[in-house]
């Protein structure tokens, strides 16, 4: 029964599946690669029921949208960094001497800020928390974020052949979907480190090295196709795209993949049995006011209301914001003065001795006021920044709040815009999840929100 349901490239695909061979579904945009990532979920899980299955996603929507469509105890969705930091955070002995390695490597991106002095095998001995997987990068806190976690990964999988074993042990499948934005250092973990382990775990990449949109992604697997690390299956057939689209994504296309329409007749590029055929414009203005180019000719019988007709995509947060209606807001995150002067103050005390630093950090009696007075910050007229702030009504009555507080719990104040747009809360019960950006206010929103809601029912 299952099988009748699988598309021809995903039964091709297990025939290698079986051999324990690793593989790459590539399809351009519009084939269904997520189409095909839950079917292959679906039969893994049928064929067979005691393996455990790893899905690695690019974005917290998608974790969302493939746990919706498959729910199964067998089965664990996560983003990359969660996945990551899931399999290694236990080892905190071996996440210490490998963050001092790193740190005191010169190739190693990660750094304890204002300082290039060797460190020693001790320096994370005395830390209770051990070493944390945070929003923000405290380095000399042994605190890591987003990028330090994929690079202390890649070097603890290389380093440690027992890791390798123990995820290999856990999951018999790793699937990675939008492979072509992951980070080179995760596609060496699963393609490269992993082969320490004895056991077998197969690895799966869906995805299209011409959707890549992150610099720093690996784009292409073509070096592991060609040493036969993996085994390539093209998705040749587009369900969403018009007759003209497919055409012109094949022109733009510098790969071997060429898309055809859908043979399928209810592919929602198909109407009364053919492709529809569709139509393509391309508008280059030099005007930036998108409000005065939609009134032109070109866009007379566009619907901009009309979601349902018409989608606009913003790239950028401060555009999303405008669109959303709290700009106003935005620009409160990016022009918080009393924060910027905080960092600037931490980011001397950093810059001064190991002594002198350790001293400041550590002392729960020294208060903000007290560091600020002991490290003068300039603007580039040579102002007192500090007495600037003290000038302005609203500014002075904000350092008031803070300037006798201790140093050690100012310091750990952070702000970050992202905070008002992160997509990581799907739903109420979202609140608490790993790595949530959403900020305290945010979240109090969103409160209100639901108490409105639910007088209102």
């Amino acid at each position: 029964m299952v099988e009748i349901q699988l598309e021809k490239e995903v039964i091709q695909l297990f025939k290698h599946i079986e051999k324990n061979k690793n593989f790459l579904l590539t399809g351009g945009a519009g084939s269904g690669k997520t189409y095909s990532l839950v079917q292959v979920i679906k039969k893994v899980i049928h064929d067979n029921p005691n393996s455990m299955i790893a899905c690695i996603t690019y974005t917290n929507t998608a974790v969302k949208e493939i746990g919706g469509r498959v729910n199964h105890s067998n089965l664990r969705v996560s983003t990359i960094h969660e996945f990551l930091w899931e399999n290694i955070k236990k080892f905190q002995k071996e996440l210490k001497m490998g963050l001092v390695s790193l740190i005191n490597n010169e190739n190693s991106k990660i750094k304890i800020q204002g300082s290039n002095e060797i460190i020693d095998q001790t320096y994370f001995n005395k830390l209770e928390d051990g070493i944390q997987y945070k929003e923000f990068t405290l380095v000399n806190s042994g605190i890591i974020s987003h990028d330090e976690v994929l690079e202390l990964a890649n070097y603890m999988f290389k380093s440690h052949p027992l890791l390798c074993n123990l995820l290999k042990d856990k999951y018999q499948f790793i699937l990675i979907d939008e492979y072509q934005d992951t980070n080179p250092l995760i596609v060496e973990i699963f393609l490269e480190h992993l082969k320490q382990g004895k056991k077998k775990t197969i690895i799966g990449f869906f995805g299209d090295s011409m959707q890549s949109i992150y610099d720093d992604g690996i784009g292409s697997l073509e070096k592991y196709i060609a040493s036969g690390d993996i085994v390539e299956f093209q998705k040749q057939e587009n369900r969403r795209n018009p007759r003209l689209v497919i055409e012109l994504a094949n022109r733009l296309r510098i790969d071997s993949l060429v898309q055809v329409p859908s043979s399928d007749q209810k592919a929602p590029n198909m109407y009364d049995g053919s492709v529809k055929e569709g139509s393509i414009k391309f508008l280059y203005s030099s005007n930036d006011n998108l409000d005065m180019i939609k009134t032109t000719s070109f866009f007379e019988t566009w619907d901009f209301k009309d979601t349902t007709q018409t989608k606009e995509l913003n790239l950028t947060h401060n555009l999303i914001a405008a669109k959303a209606g709290f700009s106003e807001l935005m620009e409160i995150y990016d022009k918080e003065p009393i924060i910027s002067f905080k960092n600037d103050v931490l980011n001397k005390v950093k810059q001064d001795s190991e002594e002198i630093r350790e001293k400041i950090l550590n002392n729960n009696n020294i208060t903000f006021e007290e560091v600020v007075d002991l490290y003068p910050i300039k603007n580039r007229q040579r102002q007192l920044k500090k007495d600037l702030i003290m000038q302005d009504s609203h500014t002075n009555q904000l350092y008031n709040q803070l300037k006798n507080l201790p140093f050690s719990h100012v310091r750990k104040i952070y702000i970050n815009k992202d905070s008002l747009i992160d997509d990581k809360k799907q739903d109420n019960n979202d609140d608490n999840k790993n790595g949530t950006k959403r900020d305290a206010l945010i979240k109090h929103l969103f409160k209100i929100q639901s108490l409105i809601q639910y007088k209102c029912q």
